[in-house]
């Protein structure tokens, strides 16, 4: 590691004159603010989405990609995007799917990896929550899980945003977390973990938030690390509600509702005054 002196050198020529660092959450500000930045330097400009491209789905649409996949009107859905890291609390995810599905058979969960961009496949997680949980990861399990491992155009990410019931992400630790206001603005409610970086952005009826705790530590060799650790038990009860029932429309209207709020228009008008 450099020493003290050297860092804060090298720190202080990144922000030098004029120059500030933007970044796209409090979370991540509190972050760089841990690792030494000045905090005058920092300026925290929200990501935006397209609301044009992701629109909600009509209700026809809806029922006939439910029928392509061979989902029923009884099965309620959940979905998550994104690489299978352990930021990303997959891991969570399919351990409290699992037990929630031993109550609930009906219930289905979409993976959708990343495995063509980063070499990362889901595969590797559902092995490793299985050898951790003996008994868990069961064929039926297996079956009401459906992973898609390629490569998706934003019109095919907007439908599959679009017929699912709820967007979930119990991650421990995001920059931004993209694909939750993606969600949103298909007028998906989401289930997302408190206190990170989405707190900026889920607001309302549509939202459902994990408790979780804030933690700094060590992860492996790398010292000095943040992250929040959701409250797994909640996440499990969580899930358990949300396959009772179907979300309303008032819930998909406030995460649409939420989503126009955070364009890329109102982003670029944001980042505006720094450039």
């Amino acid at each position: 590691f450099p020493s003290h002196d050297t860092l804060a050198q090298n720190l202080n020529e990144v922000t030098t004159g004029e120059n500030l660092i933007i970044t796209p959450s409090r979370w991540a500000r509190d972050r760089l603010l841990d690792f030494g930045f000045n905090e005058g330097k920092i300026r925290v400009v929200r990501h935006g989405v397209n609301t044009e491209t992701f629109t909600p789905l009509s209700e026809e649409e809806r029922i006939g990609q439910r029928l392509t996949l061979g989902l029923s009107p009884s099965n309620i859905v959940f979905l998550n995007v994104g690489v299978p890291t352990w930021n990303k609390g997959i891991d969570l995810l399919i351990r409290a799917f699992a037990n929630v599905f031993r109550r609930n058979p009906e219930i289905r969960l979409i993976l959708k990896d990343a495995r063509g961009l980063y070499g990362f496949p889901v595969d590797t997680v559902l092995q490793t929550v299985g050898a951790q949980n003996p008994g868990l990861i069961t064929p039926e399990v297996l079956s009401a899980i459906r992973v898609i491992p390629n490569d998706l155009s934003q019109a095919e990410l907007r439908s599959l945003y679009g017929f699912v019931d709820y967007y979930v992400s119990p991650y421990r630790a995001e920059g931004f977390n993209l694909p939750v206001l993606e969600a949103q603005s298909c007028a998906t409610p989401v289930i997302v973990t408190s206190g990170g970086a989405t707190d900026d952005f889920c607001h309302g009826d549509g939202t459902r938030k994990i408790p979780s705790t804030f933690i700094r530590g060590n992860l492996g060799k790398t010292h000095g690390c943040a992250w929040n650790e959701p409250d797994y038990p909640a996440l499990e009860r969580i899930l358990t509600a949300a396959a009772q029932t179907l979300p309303s429309p008032e819930q998909r209207q406030s995460a649409r509702n939420n989503a126009l709020k955070h364009t890329w228009d109102s982003a670029v008008a944001d980042l505006y005054p720094f450039i």
